[in-house]
């Protein structure tokens, strides 16, 4: 998982039994949050299409949890690793950028969306659930006054 030289107990880093582990658990990992988004999403476009802003809640209230933990992954994948390694990325292995390079990527697409960029943002004002004015019921009843003459 580190260079050579910055783990004294794994001098040659083929292919060790803990690093094959750590990849095989690290992959399934994301294969798991891969197969959930690429599961749910479809089902929120289908079901919840006629309801954009309930869409919005629910997509929102997905990429918030995955977007904290993107930032724990990172900084949990570098706080081992020595200051010297984590500040001279030129030496990490590949297996430190898949960590931290592509969760970042997601970490970046997640706060995209979350901000709004490139999609039309629905505030939460449910229209239809708002409580009408005192004009609006007037008119109401006029109406239906009306309509009884």
């Amino acid at each position: 998982m580190v260079p050579r030289g910055y783990e004294a107990m794994v001098k040659p880093l083929k292919r060790t039994i803990r690093e094959t582990m750590l990849a095989g658990n690290l992959g399934s990992c994301f294969l798991l949050l891969a197969m959930i988004s690429f599961s749910l999403f479809p089902i929120f476009k289908h079901h919840l299409g006629s309801s954009p802003r309930l869409q919005q809640k629910v997509i929102r209230a997905l990429l918030i949890p995955l977007a904290v933990a993107d930032i724990v992954h990172i900084a949990l994948t570098l706080y081992p690793l020595p200051l010297d390694l984590v500040l001279n990325p030129v030496k990490w292995t590949t297996l430190i950028w898949g960590n931290v390079g592509i969760t970042f990527g997601l970490f970046i697409v997640r706060m995209l969306w979350i901000a709004g960029a490139g999609r039309d943002v629905l505030d939460d004002t449910d229209d239809s659930r708002k409580t009408p004015s005192a004009s609006e019921l007037s008119s109401v009843k006029y109406r239906r006054k009306s309509k009884r003459t």
